[in-house]
């Protein structure tokens, strides 16, 4: 297994990761020597104001999971922070990827090196697919699925769990969706809070590396995330 813990200037072990474009992106400056290093355009969509952010781009995180927090950031909103083995992930909790994790999460083994990838792309048939994929390995097999949408090996068929928000919503109905969308970010805010109450989390020892390339992960993979 690659080596995770992350090693700054300043000798600390923790990092803040975040997720852009479907990659998991690391802040740094525009002299960073990584191989790793890209330049991503923005713009603030409500002050319009325009920039670039330099950072180190990542297909995947892979350790054991050691804290799952809330916060409430001074600029708005609601994140869910994910600490593996030093590398702090944090998501929107709005996003379909906190949303991915929230639901899948009653299902992880604690104990076992999760590998986490995002993705956001486009399908064959033009739809956008964005989400986060878990595995207890780097393979093809052994997903993590959600908790509350299950598959029925018999019938092939989804169906989601008691208490789990459904809508009747349909294709352009917009304030339906936001309403439903709402509703599955609070059911799964209080899931997760009930589930933190009883976690138990691994103690990890975080190993700074020699090099700044070695941090989340010196294996990274071109390939799909499914």
């Amino acid at each position: 297994m690659p080596e995770l813990g992350l090693g700054t200037d300043q000798g600390a072990n923790k990092k803040f990761a975040s997720i852009k474009e479907g990659t998991i992106r690391v802040k740094t400056t525009k002299d960073d020597s990584s191989p790793l290093l890209v330049a991503r355009e923005w713009i603030n969509p409500q002050t319009k104001e325009e920039g670039v952010s330099y950072e180190l781009k990542y297909n995947f995180l892979c350790g054991v999971i050691t804290n799952i927090e809330f916060r409430e950031p001074t600029f708005g909103g609601n994140q869910i922070n994910v600490t593996i083995n030093g590398v702090t992930l944090t998501m929107d909790t709005s996003s379909r990827f906190a949303t991915h994790f929230m639901e899948k999460l009653p299902n992880i083994d604690l104990k076992k090196v999760v590998y986490v990838r995002p993705y956001d792309f486009e399908a064959k048939d033009g739809k956008t697919l964005i989400g986060l994929t878990i595995k207890y390995d780097n393979s093809d097999g052994d997903k993590i699925w959600s908790a509350f949408n299950v598959k029925d090996p018999k019938t092939d068929k989804w169906s989601v769990k008691k208490g789990f928000p459904t809508t009747d919503a349909v294709k352009g109905e917009k304030d339906k969706w936001k309403i439903h969308f709402i509703n599955v970010k609070v059911f799964l805010t209080e899931a997760t809070e009930k589930f933190l109450e009883k976690a138990v989390f691994e103690t990890v020892e975080v190993k700074a590396p020699v090099e700044k390339e070695s941090t989340i992960d010196q294996a990274l993979s071109e390939d799909e995330p499914f």
